[in-house]
């Protein structure tokens, strides 16, 4: 009896140390240690039912890999069009996709997998993968196809959404799902097969949260230039750059905060395009609206945080609470990028400060130092205070001398904001070349006349040498039959850089010193004449601005110019 039950003890431990390995390894399937590194990129070995079944009920679909897979990486990245509801599970190498609902009658529907999952050695495949069946007799055929360009397209999404039988203006892709998505691999190319004939609304969406929405702030993202028509299963192609992604947040006032009787600072949330925000937007009282305080002048201490001083004509009512508002916030203040400000966010409170204003007037950047080498002969020469300043001398005070020949350089002095001042030579200096700069510091002053230094800043510089670089100019055959500014991007095969040229009307463009290199070219539709290429928008919906990949490249020898490249372009 004890022998039995020791016995019974020794089976029912060693089943049960059986089991738990079991589950172990079957929770983490490792490949066995040693040997060459695998590099072996994976691939499908099997797949039920096969491509292009017809009259599928069933409720779920097998892929069997030829090695084991990295799962939660095959699951992110598998796709299901049109979408439908499913659950995953897995055994060894196999995968099962159960439906948990019942799929759509006499639908096509395609499986696919993009390029952006790996093996349990962290391979990725060379090419996708999908597979089309259908629960009708009928496998839809119609097919969009295209690319993206982009330096980095791999891992993007292309979402398609069919607009038959909805409205399009009330399509967003920031609430609904894609009938229809795919991923990109590294060559930006794309097929959207099993389509039914329709018309089909497509974006490009770098989804970093996967989960088929575009959302802002985050997904970077571009809308196609126009609406795609399967007819017959056939389609044009699709050819569309992928942009930045969607900021729509508006701009909030988040602060002001008093540094003396006459000074506040003012906090937004970010950059603030200061074009459309002046004093004349602002006003301050104390709270109970007895007075009134006028602003003398308003300036960015820091433009990219959005930090803006005001200056009063008089001192404000001491230990006082304050009032600031901003009038008609959402005209007047945007951000960079054109984001209005709410009305429901134009207002803040402050307290008044005691103290005097004795702070020494402070220069926070300058733009040169002294025995500096190979500047730009374009070089912006703009001086940054930590207070507005008086410039209405300051040129008389200012001498610019070429040291070679000993000439004077003329001069205008800038002074759009005024906590800064610019040096704009009349014309362009010249390569190579030693020039002193002097200033007499002393002038330097403050509108609350406190002065900086009195000592003469001196910049003794030299220029850059001369780039060995040519001019380049031609026409642009254009028979696209589009009614809009043309705008040719050249960019730099070596380095990326980019360089921009409006055509005129009479179909003429010139770069001027482009570096020898060569260049890929693209013309796209200017329609809002802003010199930039637009990607479209999300809401109120836009189409990306048309443009066209020119498949020649431009060719620049140094010191070579070119009088008359031609560039074509047609529907």
């Amino acid at each position: 009896m004890i022998n039995l039950f020791s016995n019974k003890i020794f089976k029912s431990a060693a089943i049960a140390v059986f089991s738990t390995l079991m589950l172990y390894s079957c929770a983490n399937i490792q490949a066995p240690s040693g040997g060459p590194q695998d590099k072996t990129p994976p691939s499908i070995a099997e797949v039920s039912p096969a491509d292009k079944s017809i009259n599928f009920s069933n409720n779920s679909i097998n892929i069997v890999f030829d090695k084991y897979m990295e799962r939660s990486k095959v699951i992110e990245n598998l796709q299901i069009s049109p979408t439908a509801e499913a659950e995953y599970s897995w055994s060894g190498k196999e995968l099962e996709i159960e439906f948990t609902k019942p799929l759509e009658d006499n639908t096509t529907y395609s499986i696919s997998l993009g390029t952006d999952y790996t093996d349990i050695k962290g391979n990725k495949p060379n090419q996708g993968f999908s597979v089309i069946f259908s629960t009708g007799n009928y496998i839809d055929s119609g097919m969009i196809d295209g690319k993206i360009i982009s330096p980095k397209p791999e891992g993007a999404y292309v979402f398609a959404y069919r607009l038959d039988n909805i409205n399009p203006d009330t399509l967003s892709p920031m609430r609904k799902i894609p009938d229809y998505k795919i991923q990109l691999g590294a060559n930006g190319n794309f097929e959207l097969k099993a389509l039914k004939d329709g018309t089909y609304r497509l974006f490009v969406v770098r989804d970093q949260f996967k989960d088929g929405l575009v959302n802002e702030n985050s997904d970077a993202f571009a809308c196609a230039t126009k609406d795609f028509i399967v007819k017959d299963a056939k389609s044009s192609s699709a050819v569309f750059s992928l942009g930045g992604f969607i900021d729509k947040t508006p701009p909030t006032l988040y602060s002001a905060e008093a540094i003396n009787q006459k000074s506040v600072m003012i906090y937004f949330s970010e950059a603030i395009d200061s074009i459309y925000f002046n004093k004349n937007n602002i006003y301050v009282s104390d709270s109970a609206k007895t007075t009134e305080y006028k602003i003398s002048n308003i300036f960015p201490l820091n433009a990219q945080k959005g930090i803006f001083a005001l200056r009063f004509e008089q001192a404000l009512a001491p230990k006082t609470k304050m009032k600031l508002n901003i009038s008609n916030g959402s005209q007047s203040v945007r951000d960079t990028l054109g984001n209005l400000m709410n009305d429901s966010l134009v207002s803040v409170y402050f307290f008044s400060s005691n103290d005097i204003d004795s702070a020494k007037l402070n220069l926070v950047y300058t733009p040169l130092k002294d025995s500096s080498s190979n500047i730009q002969i374009d070089k912006d020469l703009t001086w940054i205070f930590d207070k507005d300043i008086d410039t209405t001398n300051l040129k008389n005070h200012i001498k610019l001398e070429n040291i070679s020949n000993g000439k004077l350089i003329d001069f205008d002095i800038i002074n759009n904001i005024s906590n800064r001042f610019k040096i704009l030579p009349k014309y362009s200096l010249e390569y190579k070349t030693n020039y002193k700069l002097s200033i007499d510091a002393s002038q330097f002053i403050s509108y609350d006349k406190y002065k900086y230094k009195d000592t003469i800043l001196t910049y003794i510089f030299n220029t850059e040498e001369a780039k060995a670089g040519a001019d380049v100019q031609g026409r642009l055959i254009d028979s696209s039959d589009s009614d809009c500014s043309k705008v040719i991007i050249l960019e730099s095969k070596l380095n990326g850089r980019q360089f921009i040229a409006k055509v005129n009307e009479n179909g003429r463009w010139k770069f001027s010193n482009l570096l020898a290199g060569q260049y890929s070219i693209t013309v796209f539709c200017d329609e809002n004449n802003n010199m930039k290429y637009d990607y479209g928008d999300i809401e109120p919906f836009k189409f990306a601005e048309k443009f066209y990949q020119i498949s020649t490249e431009l060719n620049v020898r140094a010191r070579w110019n070119i009088e008359d490249f031609i560039i074509k372009i047609s529907k």
